[in-house]
């Protein structure tokens, strides 16, 4: 599960810059760097909090403030219902704006299902016929298609969905994805991370399919060009985040007799990094391209992508 390095990590929240994360970009760099060895950040705030709709926060002088601290600045703009039928909560014009003064930046577009936003219910809902995979890759569908190549990823797809992910929602996506060079992301927060409390459980590449409805689906991951990122989606407000980010795990794992067995020659530290070996390993199994995942490419490479609607 090693044969591809991870250079970079993408989607994090940090304080400051939306309402319920709770560690600095300057702590969350540093904890990402010592615990993940990972160099490059690629941050995504909140365009709009969804825990917290109602307030704002100063996108420009979060951005500003992610740069002075050596991270990639980007937004996570939400899905909702507008006028004209489901949109992102900027337009493609703003974003484009955006890419222009802050030059390598990341946007991301992700359903969070609110009444704030244009859905039916608060929470996961069969009455809610918005949030069926029929509904979900028709709105991912119409979001690519407005807003094309200034779109960078789709942010844990499929989240909060009611029913069954089936092959043809997947390949529309996919196939939707190639046209705009529009990533998809596999995202760690929604694929299990925080149901690993057992520091000597590494999962299976069984179990990460399972949380996950994309990997259920890996013929079309090989057959498609489609790019595919790992997001973190860190707020540094969980139990294990607050561990991540204060040093208090130790890297050897409860014991080295454990820790050997998991991992004789790369010391696997926590849980993340546990479940990214895991999706190596998927993506080892079913023979997916090194060069389709965004986070195995060099700074210079993800540049060019994240500027492709200017060139």
């Amino acid at each position: 599960y090693l044969y591809m390095p991870m250079k970079s990590v993408f989607h994090i929240h940090t304080e400051g810059t939306d309402f319920h994360a709770q560690a600095s970009a300057e702590q969350m760099k540093q904890g990402i760097q010592e615990r993940l060895g990972i160099n490059d950040v690629y941050a995504g705030l909140h365009f709009i909090d969804p825990g917290r709709p109602q307030e704002r926060v100063d996108i420009g002088a979060s951005l500003e403030t992610l740069k002075r601290e050596g991270i990639t600045p980007g937004v996570e703009f939400n899905i909702v219902r507008g006028e004209n039928g489901w949109q992102l909560d900027i337009s493609p014009e703003k974003i484009r704006e955006m890419k222009e003064t802050h030059g390598d930046f990341l946007a991301i577009a992700s359903i969070h299902a609110i009444k704030a936003f244009g859905y039916t219910k608060e929470t996961d809902s069969e009455q809610a016929p918005e949030q069926t995979a029929d509904s979900m890759v028709e709105m991912y569908l119409e979001i690519m298609e407005k807003y094309g190549d200034c779109l960078d990823v789709i942010g844990h797809p499929f989240g909060y969905v009611t029913t069954e992910v089936k092959e043809e929602h997947v390949q529309k996506l996919l196939q939707s994805a190639v046209k705009t060079g529009t990533a998809i992301e596999l995202n760690l927060a929604t694929m299990g991370l925080y149901n690993l409390t057992d520091r000597g459980h590494l999962p299976s590449v069984e179990q990460i399919t399972e949380w996950n409805p994309i990997l259920k689906h890996p013929a079309l991951l090989v057959a498609s060009e489609a790019n595919i990122i790992i997001g973190g989606d860190f707020h540094g407000n969980s139990a294990l985040e607050k561990s991540i980010i204060n040093g208090d795990i130790d890297i050897w794992g409860p014991t080295a007799e454990t820790s050997q067995k998991l991992a004789p020659k790369d010391k696997l530290t926590y849980n993340a990094l546990r479940l990214i070996a895991s999706v190596k390993k998927y993506f080892e199994q079913n023979s997916i391209p090194k060069r389709r995942v965004v986070n195995n490419w060099s700074k210079e490479e993800v540049s060019e992508w994240l500027n492709r609607s200017a060139n």
